[in-house]
């Protein structure tokens, strides 16, 4: 039921007369749409708390492969090449290659052929 005011010129009084019009019942917003809404809501929100756990990863993460560096074109007759694999320090790879000893003197080599770069993965390490 619904009400409509109109002015009333039968009277001096300030207040407007009104009239009932048939078929004025508002519709209520039925039970699903709020239901529909917190199931998105909480959506969203899940998602958000796993965007914002995923984003120092994705930030830190690199190129897969090495970033131009190259293999010579001639390799010296007998010599191996270690590929550089993710985790890999120099020390690491020179323990690898000389398990005994002293391996100072292989890291020394080691790093001048990376010339202060850092290892990256996909890198070629020529052991002579």
């Amino acid at each position: 039921m619904a009400a409509i005011a109109y002015p009333n010129r039968q009277h001096t009084t300030a207040r407007p007369a009104l009239r009932l019009v048939a078929g004025g019942r508002a519709r209520q917003p039925m039970r699903f749409v709020y239901w529909r809404r917190r199931v998105a809501a909480l959506v969203l929100a899940a998602g958000l708390v796993l965007g914002l756990r995923a984003a120092p990863a994705w930030l830190r993460s690199g190129p897969l492969s090495a970033p131009g560096s190259p293999a010579p074109a001639t390799q010296p007759i007998g010599a191996t090449t270690y590929v550089v694999q993710a985790g890999d320090t120099v020390w690491a790879i020179a323990r690898r290659v000389q398990p005994s000893g002293d391996i100072r003197p292989l890291v020394d080599r080691l790093q001048a052929q990376l010339r202060g770069a850092v290892l990256v993965p996909g890198t070629r390490l020529h052991l002579d």
